[in-house]
Formats: C-alpha cells, structure tokens, sequence
C-alpha cells in the first residue's frame, strides 16, 4: 500500500479483474504511483480516488467506465496520457483540471457527452473519433478545448482495450508515450502507449 507514503522507489499496480470498486480516496497521495491497471466491470471513478498522484503519467479507463466523479484525478500535475471509453457518459468538474498543457486526450465517444466548465485543463489537445470533431466543436464545454483533433480510427481487435497489441501502419506518426507517460522518440523501443491503446515499438 502506498496511500500517503512518501515511498522511494515507483509503484506499479494491477487491480485484480474480481475487484468491482474502488472507495473514494483510494490511492490519494500514492506520490509514486508511475501507473495502474483498472479492470473491466469497474464503473465509477469515485472522488479523490488518485488525488495527487503526481508521477502517475498515464491513464486509460476501462470499456465500463462510466463516471469520472469531480476531483477523481484532483493534482495529477503529471498526467500527459488519458484514454476514455466510447461508452462514458460524465465527467465531473475538476476531474482533469490540473493536467498539463501538453497533455492529450483520446475520447472514444461518438458523440459528446455531459461535462462541466472544468472537468478538464482546456488548453490540452483533444482527439476524437474521424468525423465527429465538428459536433465536439459545437457541444457544451467541449468547445473550450484550444485544439481538438480527429484522428482516432476505429480498430477491430481482440482482447480488451489495455491489451498489448502489435503497432499498425497507420498509427506510426501518432503520439507515443512510455509506461512513465514520457513522450518518445524514433529510437524507442518497447511498450509504450499510443492513440490510447498499449502497443509494442520494435
């Protein structure tokens, strides 16, 4: 456990698949937690649940997600790397609102879903799926964004989300990021995270 531990060396969790909730305040102050594995039938991300998880750099939330409660990820200064399912239907405020400015957002979701005047850092890129950046341009809140970009291709492919999956062509000039939410370059090889999904760089 890490909960207010100013522990040296970084932590790595994976939430097993029979956990279907995580209490409020659950990793608050997990001041090296570098990343964590949600697990598919996990609904809700309650307040305060990784507040100020600094080193945290990235998050991709399950298929089933489908609230993101205010202050969720209150004081992730860290966070560059978020991916939202297409089902999720709220986002409350301040749940993404101190992120960094060169963060991005991959949002899964055809079409905009309810969020408030600061769910997010709005000077962060947003990507959407091809051909629903107008309707995001012209949503509530959503239209706050300084750059919103429409490039997420839908992808058949087998296993869940946060599966590791070969890298595809035309995903090669996308951002990607390693598993400390570190942006890399052309030489990097390994695991890193890309248009939301895990993929492997050889």
């Amino acid at each position: 456990e890490c909960h207010g531990r100013r522990i040296n060396d970084p932590v790595d969790v994976r939430i097993p698949e029979s956990v279907t909730n995580i209490g409020p305040s659950a990793f608050k102050k997990c001041y090296k937690l570098i990343s964590i594995q949600i697990p598919e039938g996990i609904t809700t991300i309650r307040p305060f649940t990784f507040e100020n998880c600094k080193e945290l750099g990235f998050m991709t939330l399950p298929s089933t997600i489908r609230n993101v409660a205010p202050n969720a990820f209150k004081g992730c200064t860290g966070l560059v790397f978020i991916s939202l399912p297409e089902g999720i239907s709220n986002i409350g405020n301040n749940a993404f609102s101190d992120i960094p400015n060169h963060a991005d957002i991959y949002c899964h979701a055809i079409k905009p879903f309810r969020i408030y005047s600061q769910s997010f850092n709005f000077r962060c890129t947003l990507h959407v799926p091809h051909g629903c950046k107008e309707a995001y341009q012209k949503a509530d809140y959503w239209k706050n964004f300084a750059l919103i970009v429409d490039d997420i291709v839908k992808k058949e492919m087998p296993g869940d989300e946060t599966a590791v999956a070969p890298i595809v062509s035309e995903d090669a000039e996308a951002p990607a990021y390693d598993l400390l939410g570190r942006p890399v370059d052309a030489s990097y090889k390994g695991i890193a995270i890309r248009n939301g999904k895990k993929v492997i760089i050889k």
